[in-house]
């Protein structure tokens, strides 16, 4: 509701850099010192992509409530990690559902003023719930039993991507040349993070 969707791509992509950076913090993983370098030049990307220079350098809200959930999703890769190779895929993802789903209507109720029903809500709800909760959480459930947070941390590299192909596409959205700029260093934070050395000593996520 308060920023768009190539925005919200590229920061939420951001918690490619933060599975490193969190996981060397909360478990123990630690990464090469580049990491940290390319994380720096993915928080420069965020600056020039979020930041309202005409406003005193002011982070617009939706964009700090991405930022939030950037590192929400970082936690979870890292969680993931530790619990999926243990569980079973539908299980786990029927537990993450059911928490997420109950969790959102009380915070709906709490929250929200109730809106009209209409056929194209009931669409896009539809639509979420399927393809953009159940088969999303599915199958990072089951991709994490075979590869591990750093490895697929890398694959959702190309989230933001897509999210700014489709945002133009159907949208019609642009960026600045700012946004530009930030864009492209959030990318290259992102993947020189991922492609760099893995160093250093590391304990199990048990």
């Amino acid at each position: 509701m308060h920023s768009t969707a190539a925005k919200a791509g590229f920061i939420t992509g951001l918690a490619v850099v933060l599975v490193p950076v969190l996981g060397a913090v909360f478990f123990g993983r630690r990464p090469h010192f580049a990491v940290y370098i390319f994380a720096g030049v993915a928080a420069a990307g965020l600056g020039f992509l979020s930041l309202d220079l005409s406003a005193g350098l002011r982070l617009h809200p939706g964009d700090g409530l991405l930022l939030v959930c950037a590192v929400a999703f970082a936690f979870n890769i890292l969680l993931m990690a530790r619990y999926a190779p243990r569980c079973r895929v539908l299980v786990l993802t029927l537990v993450q559902v059911v928490v997420t789903a109950l969790s959102c209507w009380v915070s709906a109720i709490l929250l929200e003023k109730p809106v009209p029903l209409s056929g194209s809500v009931w669409a896009g709800l539809l639509y979420l719930a399927l393809f953009a909760t159940i088969l999303t959480l599915a199958g990072q459930a089951w991709g994490q039993r075979l590869v591990g947070p750093e490895r697929a941390a890398l694959i959702y590299t190309l989230e933001p991507v897509f999210a700014a192909l489709l945002a133009r596409l159907f949208l019609g959205e642009r960026l600045l040349p700012a946004g530009i700029l930030g864009s492209a260093l959030i990318m290259a934070g992102i993947i020189g993070a991922e492609i760099a050395p893995r160093k250093g000593k590391r304990r199990e996520m048990a």
